[in-house]
């Protein structure tokens, strides 16, 4: 799903640019060809007659300055709307692709779910005839993501049966659809992203305008501003419309994919096999007989066993206790402060004999952490499934570090399994000043105090490693080794802090930091200090 060829970017980059170069080519033309006009006295203009005989008189002008439909904001904001409008179809057609994307999935998945959903509830019939249908149907409906998982499984399970096997197939599987849905996400944040630094440039385009000329006048500042103005607020409105979209279609796509991964869990849960069944040898029915003891004999417990290929000696097991607990999976993940684990903590409990034990009943303990299970509780007991098997999932706390988590079975024997998760800081979420803002010296000398900033997360961890672009905006200031902008990383603290030499011109100078993480949000703080003559 979402995969997105090589070609297929080169197209789309190549379109942006050239809707980028028409935009302006078209914008520059229309202002060179339309000037003369505006210099034109009204009282000069020529006026034609039409088929009414009625005047012809020029396009209406927008109502006190402001604009009123589509083309009036066009021609305030100039050439740079062309490529603000060509960058929002293309980030809206990237959506709207993923949308669409998603819903065939979902339709091509419903009769194949539907049907396998029937054959795993049902307990009769062999494993290999259940497998060979499922495999027939992931052939006949092999357009949906889940068919082709359900494919590779079953293809898997003749070669090794094993739920490890089939788990490291589904993890496999999963990642490498997110790793192709990835590609076009990151290409709609590039075009959001390029959509506020559009606008950004029309301000910067309409400040040229205004004062390159060296003369103020009305009309030109009123022209110079409207593009200023319309240009950043177009750029900014595609921005939050497309973040909004990329978000939606984000969510959307990871409830889809969960769905997938749940049922090809079930697949695993259903057909795939410990250690103990490894070997192909299948039970089809034990039947415990208690035979009615004879005159003068004591009475005992004989084990009637049908099976393919397995000694019926083999399966009498007069008594069975819990003897061994394993892991399955969800050992060793790390995920931010506070989110789920992606993973549920599952494990695995045989009997003396290596059978798995079913109706057992598993007790999942954070331990004395701040880890909860999705109960909201520290503890949940969860009974075993018919293949032995018990599964919960757990959210981090606020806390980073490392945290433990046990799985036990009381009994004659206790048994017990730990799984290690850790709490890493997110992404940043807040930012916080904690010198340099609002000092005072002498223009031309660097400031007493280092501009510092500590970036935390959404938990209030400090977030650590992430980089900081501090950058002078207004007067000449210098920040460190007398560089007018410094990228700075941030300690194990969540700190980032640089020098800053006021600029030789008294008066204000003013420093931004903005700190911009992957997948999280922009930060951005000023740092204001003033120079004395």
């Amino acid at each position: 799903m979402f995969r997105y060829r090589a070609t297929s970017l080169v197209l789309i980059v190549t379109l942006l640019l050239l809707v980028l170069a028409a935009g302006l080519a078209f914008g520059f033309q229309q202002d060179s060809t339309s000037a003369p006009a505006q210099q034109q006295p009204l009282d000069t203009m020529p006026q034609t007659s039409g088929m009414a005989g009625q005047t012809a008189t020029p396009a209406e002008a927008p109502k006190n300055g402001m604009a009123t439909n589509f083309s009036q904001v066009t021609d305030q904001g100039g050439p740079v709307m062309y490529p603000i409008y060509g960058v929002f179809i293309v980030g809206l057609g990237v959506v709207i692709f993923q949308f669409v994307r998603i819903f065939f999935d979902r339709r091509y998945a419903k009769p194949i779910k539907t049907t396998i959903e029937k054959m795993m509830v049902d307990e009769g019939g062999h494993t290999e005839e259940k497998i060979a249908r499922i495999a027939q149907l992931t052939d006949q409906y092999g357009k949906s993501n889940l068919a082709r998982l359900l494919g590779k499984l079953c293809d898997l399970w003749q070669r090794d049966p094993s739920a490890e096997a089939l788990q490291v197939e589904i993890d496999g599987y999963v990642s490498s659809v997110k790793e192709r849905y990835e590609i076009g996400r990151n290409f709609a944040i590039l075009l959001s992203d390029t959509a506020g630094a559009l606008g950004l440039l029309g301000t910067v385009l309409g400040m040229y305008i205004t004062f390159m000329p060296g003369q103020l006048e009305s009309s030109q500042i009123i022209s110079g501003m409207g593009v200023a103005l319309v240009t950043t607020i177009s750029g900014l409105v595609v921005s939050i419309i497309l973040n909004f979209a990329i978000s939606w279609a984000h969510s959307t796509f990871h409830s889809h994919l969960e769905s997938v991964t749940e049922f090809a869990d079930e697949f695993r849960n259903r057909f795939g096999r410990g250690q103990a069944h490894a070997a192909g040898a299948t039970i089809k029915e034990v039947r415990v007989i208690e035979k009615a003891a004879l005159p003068g004999t004591p009475s005992e417990i004989g084990v009637a066993a049908f099976a393919d290929g397995v000694d019926a000696e083999k399966v009498k097991r007069p008594h069975r206790e819990p003897a061994k607990i394993r892991i399955l999976g969800g050992d060793k993940q790390v995920a931010d402060a506070g989110a789920p684990l992606p993973k549920p903590l599952e494990i695995a409990v045989t009997d003396q004999y290596g059978d798995p034990m079913k109706n057992l009943t598993v007790m999942f303990e954070t331990n004395g952490s701040l880890v909860t299970f999705d109960n909201n509780d520290a503890v949940k007991r969860v009974d075993t499934d018919i293949d032995g098997r018990a599964k919960v999932h757990a959210r981090l706390g606020k806390l980073i570090g490392k945290y433990t988590i046990v799985a036990r079975v009381n009994g004659k024997v206790n048994l017990s399994e730990q799984f290690e998760v850790e709490s890493r800081p997110g992404a940043p979420e807040k930012v916080h000043v904690l010198s340099g803002h609002l000092q005072m010296a002498q223009a031309g000398v660097p400031l007493p105090e280092p501009l510092s900033l500590k970036l935390e997360d959404a938990c209030g961890n400090p977030v650590p490693d992430q980089p900081v672009v501090f950058e002078v905006t207004y007067n000449s200031g210098r920040l460190e080794r007398g560089k007018s902008r410094v990228e700075v990383h941030t300690d194990d603290e969540g700190i980032a802090s640089v020098g800053f030499r006021l600029g030789e011109t008294p008066g204000a100078n003013i420093v931004k930091a903005i700190s911009k993480s992957k997948g999280g949000r922009r930060l951005e703080v000023s740092f204001e200090s003033m120079g004395k003559e």
